[in-house]
């Protein structure tokens, strides 16, 4: 989740998730625990469905206004790399969505891509990437900012993964 329920007075997103229990039809949602941090905060749910019980953790990125980008790009490649570092071969796809799932959205998804294919191919075409996620969401990366805080944001994520690998090394 890369937006708040609010900002300024304007509602970006219901509340989707309960303080404690919620019930919907026949699904019951638990909140089991929750860490706040200074730019995200990280929610635990269990969802059950009859007999079916499924743990969900939401990762909430909260300092990223519309139609702009987060003040530091390091907050939003830590979060990438927390978001990356929950995952497990069992589990599904990841889902993303910010107010209208454009903006913030399309440039998450292009930074966690793209840092992905980097990582394997070492190389990325940031504009033909930009040009084929377009292709399916229109309008993805809404603003000249968030396509200039792509760049940013890929460069930083690959130059903290260098540094993690060189500090590895070294030990």
């Amino acid at each position: 989740m890369l937006t708040n329920l609010y900002e300024g007075d304007k509602m970006k997103c219901l509340k989707y998730w309960p303080d404690t229990e919620l019930n919907i039809g026949p699904y019951t949602i638990e909140l089991d625990g929750m860490d706040v941090f200074d730019s995200y905060t990280v929610r635990y749910l269990t969802v059950k469905y009859q007999e079916e019980v499924k743990k969900v953790t939401q990762f909430h990125f909260t300092a990223w206004p519309d139609k702009s980008v987060p003040e530091d790009v390091t907050s939003l490649i830590s979060f990438r790399n927390l978001v990356r570092s929950g995952l497990t071969s069992s589990d599904g796809p990841i889902v993303v969505h910010c107010s209208a799932g454009i903006g913030r959205t399309g440039t998450f998804i292009a930074i966690d891509y793209l840092l992905e294919e980097g990582a394997v191919e070492q190389t990325v075409d940031v504009k033909g990437y930009v040009i084929s996620l377009r292709h399916q969401r229109g309008k993805s990366i809404q603003t000249y900012e968030q396509y200039v805080f792509l760049h940013d944001a890929v460069v930083e994520g690959f130059t903290n993964t260098i540094c993690q690998q060189s500090y590895l090394d070294v030990l």
